[in-house]
């Protein structure tokens, strides 16, 4: 990342300050791209900063905006203390484990060869804090929320209309590409897709993806190193997608997508949105679901 100047003041025609670790002009992540839609559908006047870019100042020049947190690994501990602390209202989109030093227990498990118990320390505890002082907190998926829920029992005991669940989020365009996508391959080549081609990405667990077509008999490609268009434009020709996460992945775009453009789609539990309702649809109602998701989040996000 690059170092950027801080901002110190928040002009008065701002109704929304949002603060990510990066955007999807930066970095094509999945909770990058679903804060992008989110933001196409703004109902007012929003200022994007960075977690680097937050000062004091910052913070007390927007004590009248409401404050929307995307990831905030960047977001030092002093700055979400002042946040938490100084009467501001902000709410926060989680899209995977800040409790977790490694933001993910699996994979805290994997590295250091020991149960994660994050969520007993003290980052645990400031979280929960963080939290506990938000407007509204966004999950991806019932599971993820539901992660939470298990970790902090505390939570079970707050205000229904403060844990909400948003999901992954699509931009108008990208939706209707993926439903002319699916009407243009509706007949498949029987082949099962696997994400990887080059990545290293652990959470993929590419090569247990593999192990799995052989076991079962399935013809299988490995499908990477594409631009995402260029990736999904590629993906909707197959019968299939096989999506074995090695932790829990909270809501994994690359199922919803493969469901939207027609493949079949084989997932174990640790894809957390795998029983959520809005997921099993029919094809038809889920883009009718995903197309109303932005702006409900808004909705959401004003209810008091």
């Amino acid at each position: 990342m690059f170092s950027r100047p801080p901002i110190y003041s928040i002009a008065k025609d701002y109704d929304y300050v949002i603060v990510s670790d990066a955007y999807a002009s930066d970095y094509t992540g999945g909770a990058e791209l679903s804060l992008e839609a989110l933001l196409l559908k703004c109902p007012s006047k929003y200022l994007k900063t960075y977690c680097d870019q937050i000062t004091e100042q910052t913070i007390a020049s927007g004590k009248d905006k409401h404050w929307i947190i995307g990831n905030h690994s960047g977001l030092s501990k002093e700055m979400i203390i002042e946040l938490a602390t100084s009467g501001v209202k902000y709410s926060i989109v989680v899209c995977d484990y800040f409790y977790c030093k490694y933001r993910s227990s699996h994979l805290h498990e994997l590295t250091t060869k020991t149960p994660c118990d994050c969520h007993l320390t003290d980052q645990g505890k400031f979280i929960l804090g963080f939290y506990k002082r938000a407007q509204k907190v966004f999950f991806m998926s019932d599971g993820h929320l539901n992660e939470h829920k298990r970790l902090f029992p505390a939570m079970n005991n707050w205000p229904k209309n403060k844990l909400l669940v948003q999901g992954s989020t699509f931009d108008d365009e990208t939706l209707d590409m993926l439903n002319n996508l699916g009407a243009q391959y509706p007949v498949k080549n029987g082949k099962w897709a696997i994400q990887g081609g080059g990545s290293t990405s652990w959470i993929k667990n590419t090569e247990g993806c593999i192990q799995y077509c052989i076991k079962n008999k399935l013809p299988y490609e490995i499908l990477g190193g594409l631009k995402p268009k260029e990736f999904l434009g590629k993906l909707v020709q197959y019968e299939g997608l096989i999506f074995l996460p090695a932790g829990n992945d909270t809501s994994p775009r690359i199922t919803i997508e493969s469901r939207l453009l027609g493949l079949g789609v084989t997932l174990n539990d640790l894809v957390q949105h795998r029983y959520d309702k809005w997921f099993n649809l029919p094809v038809n109602e889920l883009f009718l679901c995903l197309e109303n998701r932005a702006n409900k989040f808004w909705e959401m996000l004003n209810d008091k």
